[in-house]
């Protein structure tokens, strides 16, 4: 039993990692696709028997060898020899070192009936039986955990009022949800709008009509079983977020699109009303799901971005889908098929490899690329090429990567630096130290691989260390600063400085910029040179003494009150100070930094913070909902600055210009074409109201729209 627990999860983690892969390349594709995949999962972890097929995704050689590779591995191969009580008696010494044939030939060749007496009385206490209950234990924790919640909403609504056939109303409903197997019920809270009532009610009769209560309640039998595998939790949730996500569209499908605001509204609402964690198992609800407010905020933004898939897209994407379905739930073929199957997959490896070099279209070219796209492509594109150890002394401070396999560790920063072997980077840690920094030894970043290098390479003497602290008065209306560096050092010549951080060729995990844009600061006193990066802030220098390389991340964060009391503009201040007063919500943004690309590559922004006013409104008596306005964005600019930012087109073509002398209000439009996931193209009309006072140098843009 326990093998073949073993088996079922280890070829249910290969199908989780398949299905997430497929899913991920089908994100633009209905969410009720990628909904159906999760059906191979839970054939995997519940069905200890399928058909042999040559089309297995486990004939596929990645697959096998990582299944291969796991059977064979040392922890599962010892486990599964402790299930045997004799083996577990004498042959545990001797066999760690010996073949899997000579084990079992050593196995059988010991049994006696002295030794199976000596075993059955250590049976008791074997490894095997304490995790064997351990397994149990939780398993039946999490089931009991389920049943708890079920049995207890289904107490809480006894009172329900029944309104009509299978559908009850409760004041102790915060948001509407589904429950019940046999004969299933729609639970809702009292005094709903009629029109927010019609689209509620549909999400759950959707639920209900495909089976999403039953497949629910199978997922948690599920992840009961396999608790002790990651990748089912992994996939828990995203089962329940493609649940929902699919149910929302085909409420939209069935009541149309224009109903995604209120839709939306509703969801948002009805969310932060709802604390009860019922949810997380047998039954379906509106507003949450597995993973609560994050969850909620995914969907708004599938349901806003929702349109209808032609059929042709449908039919492609099912084809996908069942293609998948069939991979994964069938089994690999016996040994003797194995050699017609690697000759076969080479000869369509061949062939598709041949057809990509014929098929191939031309990449975009760096003329046809936004400044954003450039930047991005060349610092996260994956396009980090091997120096092959060429560069100047190269090898001196590097190390490769293959040489320290990948591992997570739990890491902890040091207290003495007398173990960090150079010197210069021993009196760089203590002097960090020594201004209340935690300094992590480089043995960390290299044995996880977070150590800055070319993917092939990477530098070997440098540390780590961060600074945190929470200064002023910590609360939701506190005026608090929370300071926060994050320093990176690495040993190295002024040749590799220049390669792997000034003109960005370097890779890590932590970090990734370049500093050879046309705003970046550089400053040199002859022994440090140090550069600013004009984007995000980072610091990079290069101490020519001492060949150490400091790269400074400052990720510092302050309350609202406290960015209010940073604007240096006093009439922007004023503006913020009284929103804030009124009860709105004022999201703050680094105007260079949200805009940098677009309007200020080239040209300098030096006056701070921007924010852009939220107001939420009284739920509607009438109607239901609860407003929620964006009444402006506000920034700092010069007359100059602002008549450069209306010409760069950003914010679409000039349509109408007032000008009174002292405020100029600009209309603007733009059309974009927008590629959808079928290929066709969409035309949006954007437009926007621009309003520049001379007197107080503010800029506000208000009612922004898109109008397909």
């Amino acid at each position: 039993m326990v093998e073949q627990l073993l088996r079922m999860s280890l070829t249910a983690g290969i199908v989780i990692l398949v299905v997430i892969l497929i899913r991920a390349l089908m994100w633009k594709l209905p969410k009720k696709f990628s909904y159906m995949l999760w059906a191979a999962v839970g054939f995997r972890l519940l069905s200890p028997i399928s058909v042999e097929s040559r089309f297995s995704i486990f004939n596929v050689k990645p697959a096998a060898q990582a299944t291969e590779q796991i059977e064979r591995s040392r922890v599962y191969t010892n486990y599964i020899r402790h299930t045997s009580p004799a083996a577990h008696m004498h042959l545990n010494t001797h066999m760690s070192e010996r073949p899997m044939g000579q084990v079992h030939e050593a196995a059988a060749n010991v049994v006696t009936p002295e030794v199976t007496e000596a075993a059955t009385k250590a049976s008791s206490i074997n490894v095997h039986t304490v995790l064997m209950v351990i397994w149990a234990v939780i398993a039946v924790l999490i089931v009991g955990y389920a049943v708890y919640h079920l049995i207890r909403l289904k107490l809480k609504m006894r009172g329900a009022n029944k309104v009509e056939k299978g559908i009850y109303e409760s004041p102790l409903v915060a948001s509407p949800f589904a429950m019940g197997l046999i004969h299933p019920g729609i639970y809702l809270p009292v005094d709903l709008p009629e029109f927010e009532r019609e689209y509620l009610i549909e999400h759950e009769r959707t639920h209900i009509r495909r089976g999403d209560l039953i497949f629910k309640m199978i997922a948690v039998i599920a992840l009961a079983i396999h608790w002790f595998n990651p990748l089912v939790w992994v996939a828990f949730v995203l089962f329940c977020r493609d649940m929902e996500m699919s149910c929302d569209e085909i409420v939209l499908e069935k009541l149309g699109v224009d109903i995604r605001k209120n839709y939306s509204l509703s969801l948002v609402s009805l969310a932060s009303k709802s604390q009860d964690y019922s949810y997380v198992v047998m039954p379906t609800s509106f507003s949450k799901s597995s993973v609560g407010k994050t969850e909620v905020k995914m969907r708004i933004k599938n349901i806003m971005g929702f349109k209808k898939s032609s059929r042709s897209v449908a039919a492609l994407a099912g084809i996908i889908v069942v293609s998948v379905l069939l991979t994964c739930v069938l089994n690999a073929c016996a040994p003797a098929e194995e050699k017609t199957i690697e000759s076969t997959t080479t000869q369509e490896t061949t062939t598709s490899q041949t057809t990509e070099e014929t098929t191939s279209e031309p990449e975009e070219t760096e003329e046809e690329m936004s400044l954003h796209d450039q930047y991005w492509s060349f610092i996260g594109g994956g396009g980090f090429v091997s120096t092959n150890g060429e560069l100047e002394d190269q090898m001196e401070y590097m190390v490769l990567v293959s040489d320290y396999p990948e591992q997570e560790l739990f890491v902890q920063d040091i207290s003495d630096t007398s173990g960090i072997d150079d010197a210069d980077v021993r009196d760089a840690a203590q002097y960090y130290m020594d201004q209340g920094y935690q300094v992590f030894d480089q043995e960390n970043e290299l044995a996880r691989r977070d150590s800055l290098g070319d993917g092939e390479y990477m530098f070997r003497d440098g540390f780590y260390a961060i600074f945190r602290e929470t200064t002023g008065t910590v609360g939701e209306d506190g005026d608090w600063i929370d300071t926060n560096y994050d320093v990176y050092v690495y040993k190295m010549n002024e040749t590799l400085f220049d390669y792997f951080i000034v003109e960005g060729h370097g890779y890590s995990n932590s970090f990734c910029c370049t500093f050879v844009k046309p705003r970046d600061i550089v400053e040199d006193d002859g022994t440090v040179i140090r550069y600013t990066d004009s984007y995000t802030g980072t610091v990079a220098e290069f101490d020519r003494d001492t060949g150490l390389a400091t790269i400074t991340i400052d990720g510092s964060y302050m309350s609202t009150r406290s960015r209010i009391n940073s604007i240096e503009n006093d009439d922007l201040r004023e503006i913020a100070q009284s929103y804030y007063d009124q009860g709105c919500e004022l999201w703050f943004f680094d105007v260079n930094e949200q805009y940098y690309f677009d309007l200020f590559y080239e040209m300098d922004y030096p006056y701070g913070m921007g924010f852009t006013i939220m107001s939420m409104g009284d739920r509607d008596p009438v109607f239901g909902g609860t407003a929620y306005e964006e009444l402006g964005t506000y920034y700092t600019v010069d007359e100059d600055m602002f008549e450069a930012i209306v010409d760069s087109g950003y914010y679409g073509d000039e349509a109408t210009r007032e000008d009174d002398g002292t405020v100029v209000s600009l209309s603007m439009e733009a059309d974009y074409e927008y590629e959808e996931y079928d290929g066709s193209t969409s035309t949006w009309h954007y437009s926007c109201n621009l309003e520049f006072n001379r007197d107080t140098n503010i800029l506000v843009v208000t009612n922004e729209s898109y109008d397909s």
